[in-house]
């Protein structure tokens, strides 16, 4: 008799063991599983933002370095340059347009300084005041003043 007891003690008590473990188990899970989402939920909030403003700081420096660009020279010290004789061709030059005269011989003329006329055969779509930045590809000296082609017109 001790022996049967003791199967059935030994079941009622695995019994009981499994039901406490199924009970204490599943309750924990749903807990945990709501913990985890909420903290993982932050957590991707976070670098998603932390990725979001890295990405914007980038583009701002980068925006920012495209304009940092400095010129060879300004139209002043252009035209001293050109009045020495050097060359200008390949460098950038600063201006600021006094007078656009569209119809001129060579084209669309933008005039600065006393002797400096920036020519193209396309419109540079400029006004008298504006500052530009120019690439110098060809410079003439034609009846005292300077003919300058120039190319990557930048306002």
């Amino acid at each position: 008799m001790a022996q049967t007891d003791t199967k059935k003690t030994s079941q009622s008590g695995i019994v009981i063991v499994s039901i406490l473990a199924a009970g204490l188990t599943s309750r924990p899970k749903t807990d945990r599983r709501k913990k985890l989402i909420t903290i993982f939920g932050g957590i991707m909030k976070k670098r998603v933002l932390a990725i979001l403003t890295v990405l914007s700081v980038l583009f701002a420096l980068t925006a920012c370095g495209a304009q940092a660009v400095k010129p060879d020279y300004t139209e002043k010290t252009a035209e001293t340059a050109l009045n020495a004789g050097k060359d200008l061709e390949g460098k950038t030059v600063q201006l600021t347009v006094d007078k656009l005269a569209p119809n001129s011989m060579f084209g669309y003329n933008m005039q600065t300084g006393k002797h400096l006329n920036f020519v193209s055969s396309s419109n540079p779509k400029v006004k008298a005041g504006d500052k530009v930045t120019v690439k110098v590809t060809k410079v003439q000296s034609m009846m005292g003043s300077f003919i300058i082609t120039y190319s990557d017109l930048k306002k």
